[in-house]
């Protein structure tokens, strides 16, 4: 009987991790909870986006106050209302500042993977979204000087500490080197057209030096003989069919020729077997 109960509760406690497991696996579990990380993402940048307008205006009415915060406080500005409003100050100023959109559009990454709409390479995108959060941040913290005397900490908490730590020990042309060095080596991870880009940008291409024919000394001609030199013919090809009308004209103009001005005619003189006649050429005057 003990043996039976001992089974019967391996059975019970086996069969509740399975149906916890099926749960989990479920595309409708995948599918709600992809949509609730997406909603949030989205609900939290508008709120960031809404702190550039409206945080110094609700600055001192959530000084002191959590997220977790019961109470109602009137005349908030931020369009996401208190909690959003909670929520941009402590991200923007105690955060990593600006560059928090780069984690939020993982999440948005991240809810539309689980809702199967849209298939996204995680590891990949989680590696460039971190590296570009934390360049963005210190970066945007050491060039901040167009933001001092305001509330909003462009580079965050995290931006400030770091660039003054690199500041400290690289100075400030090494930061900005490290800066340059570590965007060039993202925008690698990003696209495999970079290292090509960077080449043309400052690879010069030896130009090849041809050589130039050497010219001729130009023979010197008289001017007799540029006169009757002869243009050389340039043969255009004919038919056959309009070579023979050629050819027929110019025997008609010949007969014509001759005899116009061929009039007369002597005996002909032989001279040593060999006749030959002698024309009288008489010209039309």
């Amino acid at each position: 009987m003990i043996k039976k109960k001992s089974l019967e509760k391996k059975n019970g406690s086996s069969s509740r991790f399975s149906g916890l497991r099926q749960l989990l696996r479920s595309n409708a579990t995948h599918f709600v909870l992809g949509l609730v990380i997406f909603v949030i993402s989205i609900y939290v940048s508008i709120a960031l986006f809404s702190f550039f307008f409206t945080g110094a205006a609700d600055q001192s009415k959530i000084e002191g106050k959590s997220i977790f915060y019961l109470g109602s406080v009137e005349g908030i500005g931020n369009w996401t209302g208190l909690r959003g409003a909670i929520l941009s100050e402590w991200l923007m100023n105690k955060g990593f500042g600006v560059s928090t959109f780069f984690i939020l559009l993982f999440f948005i990454f991240v809810g539309l993977r689980l809702m199967k709409a849209k298939y996204v390479n995680l590891i990949r995108y989680f590696i460039i979204c971190s590296m570009l959060t934390i360049w963005t941040s210190v970066t945007s913290s050491f060039f901040s000087g167009l933001f001092k005397g305001t509330i909003i900490n462009i580079g965050g908490k995290h931006g400030t500490v770091l660039s003054e730590y690199i500041v400290k020990n690289f100075g400030v042309p090494g930061t900005i080197l490290i800066i340059i060095v570590s965007l060039v080596i993202i925008l690698m991870i990003i696209s495999s057209h970079t290292i090509p880009f960077i080449q043309k940008l400052f690879g010069r291409k030896a130009k090849e030096k041809k050589e130039e024919p050497k010219e001729k000394p130009k023979e010197k001609k008289s001017f007799l003989k540029n006169i009757f030199k002869r243009k050389p013919k340039v043969k255009v090809p004919v038919d056959e069919p309009s070579k023979l009308r050629r050819a027929k004209r110019e025997t008609k103009r010949k007969e014509i020729f001759l005899k116009k001005y061929f009039q007369t005619e002597t005996e002909s003189e032989s001279f040593g077997g060999w006749a030959f006649k002698t024309v009288e050429i008489v010209t039309g005057r």
